[in-house]
């Protein structure tokens, strides 16, 4: 009777730290997931913001990964200066220069002509 009632809180106890590390883990991914979707928001808005401080007719490409993680995510521009990714339960937002167009996973085309920044797919 005594190992039944021994086994019963050793296991207990082993399901509730499986049950912890699979929470910390993917706590973890989530985290590292929404990182990388600001390190993708940077290079969007670093690059718009270099194309403001360009003269005319300025033109550059940027590639967005097709997959975060192996992951696929979304990315739009909303009221032409809010930078919007999302993946799974990782969202990040980011507030842009005026910008026109739209983006777009893979290749994307900013340029800068009569001051007027846009971006659209290459």
């Amino acid at each position: 009777m005594e190992f039944i009632i021994i086994f019963a809180l050793v296991f207990f106890v082993f399901v509730l730290l499986v049950a912890l590390i699979i929470g910390y883990s993917q706590e973890q991914v989530a985290h590292d997931q929404e990182k990388r979707l600001q390190n993708i928001a940077k290079l969007v808005s670093d690059s718009i913001i270099i194309a403001y401080s360009s003269g005319t007719d300025f033109q550059m490409e940027i590639v967005l990964p097709e997959s975060v993680d192996g992951t696929t995510y979304n990315a739009a521009i909303i009221d032409k200066d809010t930078l919007v990714l999302s993946s799974g339960g990782a969202t990040t937002q980011t507030k842009l220069p005026q910008v026109e167009g739209s983006i777009n996973i893979g290749c994307n085309r900013i340029t800068k002509h009569m001051g007027v920044v846009t971006i659209a797919a290459c």
